[in-house]
């Protein structure tokens, strides 16, 4: 907020203002606010300004608390179908503009039902909880991805080859079989189905249900695979 920037409020009309901002605080970033008012000198015209500064951390902390509470799902720990979807969009067309490449993929469990029927949902739960933990640590970085809800999960990896998609399948497939619902009960198992930018689409709404054909066809192919659009 620089003297120009305010005289230059001050001429269209402003008198007051707002602004937000962190600073170190013995190396620990604070978020401050900066409060601050214009008037005009009468006797000689110069302008002058009042500021007053306010340490403001412990609101900022708690409203991107709550603005991360509304954005992940609380069962899975990923991001939830609105703020996850959001973010797909912006890295698509992001990664469209820039001309770069990008992998999409959808994935569920497979008989996630009778998991629910012979185990209750208490434990449905849990597995959820667990896939979630699964994503998060093959899905990172740049990578986002998010619960659509019930036992289906979508990811989308901006910049990634169709070969680094492969290999993200791979650890999926893998890493599924290591949670276990309890010693008598079979490995789980997820399907898969995988589209890539730009070659299978450049919009979400075209990559989407391409992405869901492979995944019905690695369930026709006997489930615990996946399959590339």
């Amino acid at each position: 907020l620089s003297p120009k920037r305010l005289l230059e409020a001050f001429e269209a009309g402003e008198t007051s203002g707002f602004l937000d901002y962190q600073r170190l605080f013995k190396g620990t970033p604070r978020w401050c606010q900066l409060e601050y008012h214009l008037a005009r000198w009468e006797d000689t015209g110069e302008i002058y300004c009042y500021l007053f500064i306010s340490d403001v951390d412990a609101r900022k902390q708690r409203e991107q608390q709550l603005r991360q509470w509304a954005e992940i799902d609380e069962q899975s720990g990923v991001f939830n179908r609105q703020a996850g979807l959001e973010r797909i969009r912006a890295a698509l067309a992001e990664d469209v503009r820039s001309g770069l490449s990008g992998g999409f993929i959808m994935c569920d469990l497979d008989d996630f039902k009778r998991i629910n029927d012979t185990f209750g949902h208490a434990v449905g739960d849990a597995v959820i909880t667990q896939v979630g933990c699964l994503l998060l640590r093959i899905f990172s970085g740049p990578d986002i991805v998010c619960r659509m809800g019930g036992d289906e999960f979508i990811a989308y990896c901006p910049g990634a080859s169709r070969e680094a998609m492969e290999e993200k399948a791979r650890l999926l497939l893998d890493g599924i079989k290591e949670i276990r619902i309890c010693r008598s009960a079979s490995p789980l198992s997820l399907s898969a189905g995988l589209a890539m930018v730009p070659e299978q689409g450049t919009d979400f709404d075209i990559l989407y249900p391409r992405a869901d054909a492979m995944l019905y066809a690695a369930k026709k192919q006997g489930k615990g695979t996946y399959c590339f659009a």
